[in-house]
């Protein structure tokens, strides 16, 4: 998914993209670095000792990372990236790391990388009290842009949506689905196998910039 959004009299896009593991999303990620500002990444499963991989396809970008991958899982798992461009990060500050989210100061602007679990109601509120502890401790005067893997349709019917929805209020942020076109039938995640689909990849922004960003798009 891609967001553009304009600051000040310039123009810079964002892009959220679930690798489903480095060896097999790479290639699109090198594309994707040549003509976005910013990249949110997740599921590139790589461990502490390969995370340099992530640099040395980001010529033109730093890269923030890490990883779920030293402890001992049975099966390649998790891992977190933002690639920002060197122009916008001379200002850009990390400010939290973990296996859930990253969060990233840039100016007046936090940015947080999120990868939410597919289980347990439980599970999922305890995912999201850990990321909103860390809004709460470092986002309370800075502008949102929260993207990622949220394994979730925003809608009603969806089992997390009030998590979310309680969540997104309490941090007055707003979802950026509607602006997609034709985005009650657009998904984000597609098994060809199973031939079934779901729109579990968004942009969650503060209300007081929505009115900037100037499309989203799948």
């Amino acid at each position: 998914m891609t967001l553009s959004r304009m600051a000040l009299d310039n123009v810079f896009s964002i892009v959220t993209y679930n690798l489903h593991g480095f060896n097999l999303g790479s290639i699109l990620l090198k594309d994707l670095l040549l003509s976005n500002d910013i990249i949110y990444v997740q599921e590139h499963w790589l461990s502490s000792d390969n995370l340099a991989q992530l640099s040395l396809i980001a010529q033109s970008h730093h890269v923030f990372s890490n990883t779920a991958m030293d402890k001992n899982r049975a099966r390649p798992h998790g891992g977190l990236a933002i690639f920002i461009k060197y122009e916008l990060c001379k200002s850009a500050v990390l400010l939290h790391s973990s296996e859930r989210c990253i969060l990233v100061r840039i100016s007046d602007f936090a940015i947080c990388n999120v990868y939410l679990p597919c289980g347990t109601k439980e599970d999922y509120c305890d995912a999201l009290d850990h990321i909103s502890s860390y809004l709460d401790l470092y986002c309370n005067n800075l502008k949102l842009i929260v993207c990622g893997d949220f394994n979730a349709q925003f809608n009603s019917d969806n089992k997390y949506w009030s998590l979310l929805s309680k969540c997104f209020g309490k941090f007055n942020v707003v979802e950026t689905d509607s602006l997609i076109e034709n985005f009650k039938t657009a998904y984000t995640y597609r098994h060809n196998g199973l031939n079934v689909s779901s729109f579990i990849d968004h942009f969650a922004v503060s209300i007081n910039i929505c009115s900037v960003v100037m499309s989203v798009e799948i």
